[in-house]
């Protein structure tokens, strides 16, 4: 249901955000290790909801946040305080909070797997109810409602859309980690479906 496309620009993530070695609980590879740490029964890795600092001018992400744990079905940015710490942060250095997840990977049979990569999902909100129960942040569910985008797009590319839209502190790029699979995918929610994905590297 999307339309998809690659940027020619370059995203960068600091090095201090993107190691464990140098940034702690705050880095992108301990939320990967997390994430496969916390793997059971034929699920390789778990949902865990997390946010980014991420400066436009430079196009740089620079400090990760972990959120709640969520399950092999789902997670969200709402529970706990992750977004009011993240817009805390946003404020004291002047950025914009990017909203990541990560993805999980399922063995069905030996030799067989149900895999989610590092792009939007394919799940979708199939009424308004289910959109009450998946979206714990009722605002951002009526305006998922009050949008109509969910009978046409899915629920990553919808809920990522709208919170963009309707928060301005909250970034158009996003980010998703496929631990299982060693992915990572950073892309901009465009409207009418458009998902620009960019390549990266670690400065």
């Amino acid at each position: 249901t999307l339309r998809y496309a690659v940027s020619s620009k370059k995203v960068y993530i600091a090095e201090d955000a993107y190691s464990k070695m140098f940034g702690g609980e705050n880095s992108l590879q301990h939320i990967n290790e997390h994430s496969l740490q916390l793997s059971y029964d034929n699920c390789l890795c778990t949902e865990i909801a997390a946010t980014a600092m991420f400066d436009r001018k430079s196009l740089t992400f620079f400090r990760f946040i972990e959120g709640d744990i969520g399950t092999k079905d789902g997670c969200s940015w709402d529970s706990r305080d992750l977004m009011k710490q993240s817009f805390l942060e946003s404020n004291f250095f002047n950025c914009e909070v990017s909203l990541g997840h990560t993805h999980p990977t399922f063995v069905i049979k030996p030799g067989k797997r149900r895999i989610y990569g590092a792009l939007p999902s394919r799940i979708p909100y199939k009424n308004k109810k289910e959109i009450e129960e998946y979206v714990h942040n009722p605002y951002i569910a009526q305006k998922i409602i009050d949008s109509k985008l969910y009978k046409e797009h899915r629920g990553d590319y919808v809920d990522t859309f709208i919170r963009s839209k309707f928060f301005p502190k909250i970034s158009n790029f996003s980010w998703i980690l496929s631990p299982a699979l060693n992915q990572l995918g950073i892309f901009q929610v465009k409207k009418k479906g458009k998902v620009i994905f960019y390549p990266w590297g670690v400065i």
